[in-house]
C-alpha cells in the first residue's frame, strides 16, 4: 500500500511553509483528535529542514513533544535544553529565561516545534508564550480542540501573537481521492459511502479502517475497482485509538454509550424513559455525544421530527459493540425496544424497533411491527433480516401477510425452493382481496424478474384479475403491464394500463402506476407527444403518493415514469432536460436508502450521458449500479448493458467484458428490454474489438427482435448504430421509414444520418452535424463532422475538409475520451480511407495481435483471404511490419 499522502490542505501547508521555511513567525495547529495536525506539522517540517531535529536549510528544529505524563513535571517536555546548571532550583522564572536562552542561542535560525500543546504544564506553556513575545524563535504548535488548554497558550492566537488554523476533517470528496490514491484505484460507490460513514473524513480513522479492511480481506479489488465487502473488522489498533477516548468515562456514562452504541440516533424521550438524562447530559459535556434537535430515525417520512443522541464518531459505536458481552448487548437492545414501545417510538420507525426485539429474543406488543419491519427491509434489499423478521412476525401470529413478505425474501435470497413452497401454501381461495393481490405480484414478479419465465408470471396475474374487482383488480392489472414492459410486450402492457385505469376509480396509487405504465410504452413505440404530455401530468402526483408509502414496493412500476419521461425528452431533442431528469431522479435515490433504485437511477444517468456524448459517465453510472446488484445478489442486468456500451464507445474492451461477463454467469436469461439493451451493448462490444460486420449483424438481430416487440424506439438505436459502424447503406431505408413512425427529431436526424453516411454526401453531414451540436447530441455531431470531413476529401474539397475536421476534433474533445470507428478517422493516417471495409477488418484485428488464423475464425474467412487481404492493406498503408499498424491506426496525441 503507498504512502499516504496529504490531501486538501494546500492553505495550511502554505502558512506553516511560511513559518518553517523562514524560522520566523509561529503558528497554532487545531484540531479534533485524528484530523492529522501532527503528520502535517512534522511532514512541513521534514520538506524544509531534511529531518526534524537536525539542520537543514540553516534552519534548527526543536521538537517537543507533551504527554499527560509529562504534565506533571514543571517544564518536563523541555528537560534536554534544561540542566542543574542553569538555574537555581525551584527558580521558575530562572528557569525558563535559561531554557529560553539556550534555545535562541543554538542557531541563527530556530522553529520549535510542540505537539500537544494543550498538555504542556504551566512553566512550559509560560516558556512558549515567552518565546513566541519575546524572542525571534519561531513556534508551531498543535492543540486538540475540547480539551483543557493552558492560558498561556490560549493567549498566542486570543491575544493576536500568531494565527491559529483550525484543521477539519477531510470532506467526503477528499476522503475518496486519498483512499484511492492509496490504494491505487477507484472505490465503488458503496465502499466510498461506507468509509465515509464509518469515519467522516477523520484521517486516522480513514487509515485505520482501511488498513483493518485490507487486512481482513473485506476491502478488495474486482475489475479494477475498490469494494469492500463485509463488515467492519475492529482490530486491535483502531479498537486502542477509540477506547483511548472513552477509558474516563464512568458507569453511567458508558451505561449511555452504549445503548447509543445500539441504538443511535436515538430520541431523547427513548433515553428519558430509560432513565438516563443525567448520564446523557454528562457525556455531551464531555464532549462524547451530540444532540440533533431535529431527526430521530426515520421520522422525517411521518412528519414527525424530535431531538436524538448520537455518538461523537461512528467509529465510536463498532469499537463500543465489539466490547460489550453478549448477554449485554441483548439486554440492551430488548430495554430499548420497550422504552421504544412505551414512547410510541415502535410505529414510527419498526425496522429499528423491531431489529432490537428480534436480537434479544423478545416479542413486541404487536406483531404487526415485525411485519412492517419485515417489509421495510425487504424494500432496502436486506434479505436476511426481512426474512428472519417475516418469520418472527408469523411465529407472533402475523399471518399470512408474514408468510408473503418471508417467501420474497427468500427468493430474493436465492432460496427458491422454500419460497415455492410457502407461495404453494397461499392459496387464492383462503386469502381476502387485498392479500390475494399482493401475493399474486409478488409470485408473478419474482417469477419473471428472478427467473425470466414470462408466460407464467402473465398467468398468474390474469387469473388473480379474475377473482377481483374494482381498484383491487386494476392495481394488479397495472402490474400485469408492467411486467408485460419489461419483457417488451409494449402493446399488452398498454392495453393493461388503460384498462387498469377504467377500474382504478379514485386510487391515486394505481392510477399513477398504470399511467406510468402506459407513458413508457408510449415512449418505447414512438407515440413521443402522447408520451410527454402524459409524463407531464403524472409526475406532479407523485410526490403525494410517494409520501404515502415511499417503499419500492408498494411503488412497484411508478419508477419507470422518469425513465419514459427521459426517453421522450430525448426523442424530442430536448437532451438538456433529459439530462436534468435522470440527474434529479438519481439525485434523490442517493438520498435514499433504497439501494435498488439507485442502481436503477445509475443506469437511465448513465444511459442519458451516452446520449449526451459523455461515455466515461456512462461507464462510471452503470460500473456503480453493477456494484450494487452484485451486492445485492438480484438480477438486474440495465446496469451492466450501460456500462459495457460507455466502455465500449471509449475501447475499453476489458471494462466491457466484465460486465457483460457478469451477466453471462447469471442463473437466468435476461427478458425483454434488458435483453435488447445487452444486444447492442454486445454489439458494441464487438465493435471495440474490430469485429465491425460481427457487431452489425449482431445490432440487426436486436432491431428486428425489438420491431417484433413494437418497440420502435429499441429498434431505431441499434440501426442508427449500424450505420454509424459502416453499415449505412444497408439501414438507412429502414431508418427513413422508422421516421415516419417514431415522432421526434432524433428519429428523423438519424434517418437523415444514415442517408447522408450512404450517399456520402458531405454537405448533409456538415447539416447533421450542426443540428446534433444544437440539440447537444455531441459524439454524434462529431461522428457526423468526421464523416463530412471524410467525405470532403473524397470530393476534394480541402478547404471545407479542414473545417469540417476541425469541428470534428474539436466536438470529439469534449466526449470524454469517445473512440468509435467514425472517430478513428481522425487520426489516423490518410491512407486508412484507401482501404476497403473488409480489409479495415482484419487490419484492426491484426493490429490487435491476432494471428491469421484467428482472423479467419473470427470473420469465418479462409486463413488464404486473411493473407490477402493484409497483403494488399501492406501495399495501400505502405508498410510490411504487422506491429506498425496499430501505430497507423492510432497514432499517439
Amino acid at each position: 500500500m503507498a504512502d499516504w499522502p496529504l490531501v486538501g490542505r494546500g492553505e495550511e501547508l502554505a502558512l506553516l511553509a511560511e513559518v518553517v521555511g523562514t524560522g520566523q513567525g509561529s503558528v497554532v495547529v487545531a484540531g479534533a483528535m485524528g484530523v492529522g495536525k501532527s503528520r502535517l506539522v512534522f511532514d512541513m517540517l521534514g520538506r524544509h529542514t531534511g529531518h526534524t531535529g537536525g539542520p537543514g536549510d540553516g534552519v534548527q528544529v526543536v521538537p517537543v513533544r507533551a504527554t499527560r505524563s509529562t504534565a506533571t513535571i514543571p517544564f518536563g517536555p523541555f528537560a534536554a535544553w534544561a540542566s542543574a546548571a542553569t538555574a537555581p532550583t525551584g527558580d521558575r522564572l530562572g528557569a525558563l529565561q535559561a531554557i529560553s536562552r539556550r534555545l535562541v542561542e543554538s542557531a541563527d535560525r530556530v522553529v520549535v516545534a510542540i505537539d500537544d500543546a494543550h498538555l504542556l504544564d504551566d512553566g512550559s506553556a509560560a516558556l512558549v508564550l515567552h518565546l513566541v513575545e519575546q524572542t525571534a524563535v519561531g513556534v508551531v504548535a498543535t492543540v486538540r480542540t475540547g480539551e483543557p488548554c493552558p492560558d498561556a497558550i490560549t493567549a498566542i492566537w486570543k491575544e493576536g501573537l500568531a494565527p491559529r488554523v483550525d484543521l477539519q476533517a477531510l470532506a467526503e470528496p477528499e476522503t475518496t481521492e486519498l483512499v484511492e490514491a492509496v490504494l491505487g484505484g477507484p472505490l465503488d460507490r458503496a465502499a466510498r459511502r461506507r468509509l465515509w460513514d464509518w469515519t467522516q473524513g477523520v484521517p486516522l480513522y480513514v487509515r485505520e479502517v482501511v488498513g483493518g479492511g485490507l487486512s481482513a480481506g473485506v476491502l478488495a479489488p474486482v475489475d479494477g475497482v475498490w469494494h469492500w465487502r463485509g463488515e467492519l473488522p475492529v482490530g486491535d489498533r483502531l479498537g486502542d485509538l477509540v477506547g483511548a477516548r472513552l477509558a474516563q468515562v464512568g458507569d453511567d456514562q458508558r451505561e449511555v454509550l452504549e445503548l447509543l452504541a445500539y441504538g443511535e440516533p436515538l430520541p431523547v424521550d427513548v433515553v428519558d424513559e430509560l432513565g438516563l438524562r443525567d448520564a446523557l447530559m454528562s457525556a455531551e459535556r464531555h464532549g462524547l455525544v451530540l444532540i440533533d434537535p431535529g431527526a430521530a430515525g426515520m421520522t422525517a417520512s411521518a412528519g414527525v421530527t424530535a431531538a436524538a443522541a448520537r455518538l461523537v464518531h461512528p467509529l465510536y459505536a463498532e469499537v463500543l459493540r465489539a466490547t460489550v458481552p453478549t448477554l449485554a448487548a441483548r439486554d440492551h437492545q430488548r430495554r430499548l425496544g420497550d422504552a421504544s414501545a412505551a414512547t410510541g417510538w415502535d410505529a414510527r420507525d419498526p425496522l429499528r424497533v423491531a431489529s432490537w426485539w428480534l436480537a434479544s429474543g423478545a416479542t413486541p406488543p404487536a406483531p404487526a411491527t415485525f411485519l412492517d419491519a419485515a417489509r421495510h427491509a425487504l424494500a432496502l434489499a436486506v434479505w436476511g433480516l426481512a426474512e428472519r423478521l417475516a418469520d418472527a412476525a408469523a411465529r407472533a401470529g402475523a399471518g399470512p401477510r408474514a408468510t408473503l413478505v418471508r417467501s420474497m425474501a427468500l427468493e430474493m435470497g436465492g432460496r427458491s425452493d422454500e419460497a415455492d413452497e410457502l407461495l404453494a401454501s397461499l392459496s387464492f381461495d383462503s386469502l381476502d382481496d387485498e392479500l390475494l393481490a399482493e401475493v399474486a405480484s409478488a409470485h408473478a414478479g419474482l417469477t419473471l424478474l428472478n427467473r425470466g419465465e414470462v408466460e407464467p408470471a402473465l398467468g398468474i396475474l390474469a387469473d388473480a384479475a379474475d377473482r377481483l374487482s374494482g381498484p383491487v383488480k386494476a392495481d394488479v392489472v397495472a402490474q400485469s403491464g408492467y411486467l408485460a414492459i419489461t419483457a417488451g410486450r409494449v402493446d399488452e402492457a398498454l392495453r393493461a394500463a388503460i384498462a387498469a385505469l377504467e377500474d382504478a376509480e379514485d386510487d391515486e396509487l394505481v392510477r399513477v402506476r398504470a399511467l406510468a405504465v402506459a407513458t413508457l410504452a408510449w415512449s418505447m413505440r414512438g407515440d413521443t407527444e402522447l408520451a410527454l404530455r402524459m409524463a407531464e401530468l403524472t409526475l406532479p402526483y407523485v410526490p403525494g403518493v410517494v409520501a404515502t408509502n415511499p417503499s419500492p414496493v408498494a411503488l412497484n412500476g411508478i419508477g419507470i415514469l422518469p425513465i419514459a419521461y427521459a426517453i421522450a425528452l430525448i426523442l424530442a431533442g430536448r437532451v438538456d432536460e433529459a439530462a436534468a431528469v435522470s440527474e434529479a431522479t438519481m439525485a434523490a435515490a442517493q438520498a435514499s436508502d433504497f439501494r435498488i433504485l439507485y442502481a436503477v437511477t445509475a443506469a437511465l444517468d448513465g444511459r442519458m450521458a451516452l446520449w449526451r456524448g459523455r461515455p466515461a459517465v456512462t461507464r462510471e453510472r452503470g460500473t456503480e449500479g453493477l456494484a450494487v446488484i452484485r451486492d445485492l445478489a438480484i438480477p438486474f442486468e440495465w446496469p451492466a448493458a450501460v456500462a459495457a456500451m460507455g466502455a465500449a464507445q471509449m475501447g475499453d474492451v476489458t471494462t466491457a467484458r466484465a460486465a457483460l461477463a457478469w451477466v453471462d454467469r447469471a442463473a437466468h436469461r435476461p427478458v425483454g428490454l434488458y435483453d435488447i439493451e445487452l444486444g447492442q451493448a454486445r454489439g458494441w462490444l464487438l465493435a471495440a474489438e474490430g469485429e465491425t460486420s460481427a457487431a452489425r449483424t449482431q445490432l440487426v438481430a436486436v432491431a428486428d427482435r425489438a420491431a417484433g416487440y413494437g418497440a420502435h424506439l429499441f429498434e431505431l438505436l441499434p440501426l442508427l448504430d449500424v450505420a454509424r459502424l459502416g453499415g449505412s447503406r444497408d439501414v438507412a431505408p429502414r431508418l427513413v421509414a422508422l421516421a415516419d413512425r417514431v415522432e421526434g427529431v432524433f428519429a428523423e436526424l438519424a434517418a437523415g444520418f444514415a442517408t447522408a453516411l450512404a450517399g456520402g454526401d458531405a454537405g448533409g453531414l456538415d447539416t447533421v452535424a450542426g443540428r446534433y451540436v444544437a440539440l447537444g447530441f455531441e459524439l454524434l455531431a462529431a461522428e457526423a463532422s468526421a464523416a463530412a470531413a471524410a467525405a470532403h476529401r473524397a470530393d476534394g474539397r480541402r478547404g471545407s475538409y479542414l473545417t469540417s475536421m476541425d469541428r470534428a476534433r474539436e466536438l470529439a474533445a469534449r466526449c470524454e475520451g469517445a473512440r468509435t470507428p467514425l472517430l478513428g478517422e481522425l487520426d489516423a493516417e490518410p491512407a486508412l480511407a484507401t482501404l476497403t471495409e473488409r480489409e479495415r477488418e482484419v487490419v484492426e484485428l491484426a493490429a490487435r495481435g491476432l494471428s491469421n488464423r484467428e482472423i479467419a475464425e473470427r470473420l469465418y474467412l479462409s486463413v488464404r483471404t486473411v493473407h490477402t487481404h493484409l497483403h494488399r492493406a501492406y501495399a495501400k498503408l505502405g508498410t510490411s511490419d504487422r506491429d506498425q499498424l496499430s501505430l497507423i491506426l492510432r497514432p499517439p496525441s
